[in-house]
């Protein structure tokens, strides 16, 4: 029996599974990315947006929920016995691994940047202008260009709720199940096959769990664009003591429709602030300001 073949035969599937949850689709026109004034004039300067690595993001607890949501499936599931003990160990060595100081390697060929589908969200503003002196914006941009130029990347929204990230394992392990007990069971060749299973796993928690976050988060009802960089793209920053990866992206300046700025500011110097930014620039967009009411605190 040809164990590469039969190996071969399930790499479609897990292609399937991962593309059905990278590829949904978007309600909207705009996608909205959230910076402060040093980054706006940054990104429009240079026409590029920064792709963070997958290990390197601000929450350095946000890769291990989906290691979480396997562990609940492994335990709430009726899967082969001996399928789940060595499933449980390979979760548990990735979730070691990340909740350390260690990396898994694919995790280094994936990087993501966010934006969200709310362009006018109190709580995002409070990240970027929770004073009155602060400030902050919001680019937004056309969601139908990207996805239309989207060949080299994926773009779809973060999934907050539980049962649907569930759902999604357990039909995961169901197929990584079904890879168990047609070559490791019936060919013998186990370290091969469970090779091929762990690297699958592996695979499958990183690219997916970019897009798993905890249901506290919801209201940034974030999108996300994923690309899988060559190592020798990323360029390197620091950051609270730390060195970052990222992947600057470029992007043609009629992809930017829009620019707001946030509740703390006043209105007519933000606008002036943002004409003079878009006319030396060169960018035709629409300026706005929040709606949000904002509270003077004394």
């Amino acid at each position: 029996m040809d164990i590469a073949k039969i190996l071969g035969s399930f790499y479609e599937r897990h292609i399937s599974l991962v593309n059905k949850l990278q590829q949904a689709e978007l309600l909207q026109d705009s996608i909205y990315h959230y910076t402060s004034e040093a980054s706006l004039k940054s990104i429009l300067n240079t026409g590029t947006i920064w792709f963070t690595r997958r290990d390197l993001l601000n929450d350095p607890t946000e890769h291990l929920h989906i290691h979480k949501i396997v562990e609940y499936c492994l335990l709430n599931g009726s899967l082969n016995s001996d399928f789940v003990e060595h499933i449980k160990q390979v979760n548990n060595f990735f979730f070691s691994c990340k909740n350390g100081s260690q990396c898994i390697s694919i995790d280094k060929n994936i990087c993501l940047a966010s934006f969200s589908m709310d362009g006018d969200a109190l709580p995002m503003w409070n990240c970027y202008a929770n004073s009155q002196q602060s400030e902050g914006y919001n680019i937004g941009f056309d969601f139908n260009l990207i996805r239309d130029n989207s060949d080299t990347f994926c773009i779809a929204p973060v999934i907050y709720k539980q049962t649907i990230q569930i759902e999604a394992i357990f039909e995961y392990l169901s197929f990584l199940e079904d890879m168990w007990l047609t070559t490791v069971d019936k060919t013998g060749k186990f370290d091969e096959a469970k090779n091929k299973i762990n690297t699958a796993l592996s695979d499958y928690t990183s690219e997916v769990g970019c897009l798993f976050k905890s249901k506290s988060y919801e209201y940034e009802k974030e999108v996300r664009i994923i690309v899988h960089p060559k190592s020798k793209m990323l360029k390197t920053r620091e950051s609270n003591g730390r060195s970052v990866y990222y992947l600057p992206v470029q992007f043609e300046k009629n992809i930017v429709k829009s620019i707001t700025s946030s509740p703390t500011m006043d209105r007519n110097i933000a606008q002036n602030k943002i004409k003079n930014i878009i006319e030396q620039e060169g960018y035709n967009v629409e300026i706005k300001h929040s709606n949000v009411p904002y509270r003077n605190s004394y």
